[in-house]
């Protein structure tokens, strides 16, 4: 029985020695996997606090349009106003030609220009909002195809790592199966 008990424990030396390396190599991939997947999940989380975010930048934004057409309508409306009692006060004193006729076309053109500077401004601060909106959009669209596309799927290689085609220990590589 001793020479059975002998031939087991060799067996299982041999195959130490044999398959360390392809231990050691399955060690090194489940320990990139678990890295893998660690960062995966911060991505994931980074993914939803960018969501949340968006949806900040997003009420937020509205909320800014909503106050800045309240404001410019209620500054058109206060123009509009006054132009309006300056040219009711200005139309009994004189006729074509006259001081009174004069300020009342300059008071009407700067209300023009006005209009139109308060409309150019709307233009722009909807031409930047819809800018940002988009940025962000493909911000997230990105970061969402990331995640979505999880870890690489093939075994990622470390530094120090022996790769398929090194062999380790000084062993040689083993020859391709007959096929």
């Amino acid at each position: 029985m001793t020479d059975t008990n002998q031939a087991r424990e060799l067996a299982k030396r041999a195959g130490r020695v044999a398959l360390g390396p392809v231990t050691t190599r399955l060690d090194l991939l489940r320990r990139d996997m678990e890295i893998l997947f660690a960062k995966h999940a911060e991505l994931a989380a980074s993914l939803e606090q960018a969501v949340a975010a968006n949806q900040r930048l997003e009420a937020y934004f509205d909320r800014y349009r909503e106050e800045v057409a309240v404001q410019l309508g209620g500054i058109a409306g206060d123009v509009r106003d006054t132009v309006a009692s300056l040219l009711e006060e200005l139309a009994p004193e004189g006729g074509p030609g006259s001081t009174g006729e004069a300020l009342r076309l300059r008071i009407e053109h700067a209300m023009l220009h006005a209009e139109a500077m308060g409309a150019e401004t709307r233009r722009a601060v909807e031409r930047d909002l819809a800018d940002l909106r988009s940025s962000t959009r493909l911000t997230q669209s990105l970061v969402e195809r990331a995640l979505a596309a999880g870890p690489p799927a093939g075994p990622a290689t470390v530094a120090g790592a022996p790769t398929d085609d090194a062999p380790t220990d000084g062993a040689t590589a083993p020859a391709a199966p007959p096929g």
